[in-house]
């Protein structure tokens, strides 16, 4: 069983680039595939994996950008992945 997660952070990110490339190679090694969106003013994703790796990334998130709580979280489960390949995009606005 997988656990699906969509949520988004308004907070102010810097240095996108070192983060993209953080995150990327993070979501790899445990497993999660989806996409997290980051930005300046925040990050946005839905992204699946085993129910202890979700809640490893969820928590590396919340450490990583320096907040307690998503403005906005949501969950499922899905007997399948539902997506094909981690993917961390960069907006600049």
């Amino acid at each position: 069983m997988f656990k699906v997660v969509g949520f988004y952070k308004f907070t102010n990110v810097k240095s996108l680039k070192k983060n993209k490339d953080f995150l990327q190679k993070f979501l790899f090694l445990n497993h999660i595939r989806g996409t997290i969106i980051i930005a300046k003013e925040g990050l946005n994703g839905t992204i699946s994996g085993s129910i202890k790796n979700i809640d490893k990334t969820t928590k590396k998130l919340k450490s990583l950008f320096s907040f307690k709580q998503f403005d906005s979280f949501n969950e499922s489960k899905s007997r399948f992945h539902p997506f094909h390949k981690p993917k961390v995009k960069m907006v600049h606005v």
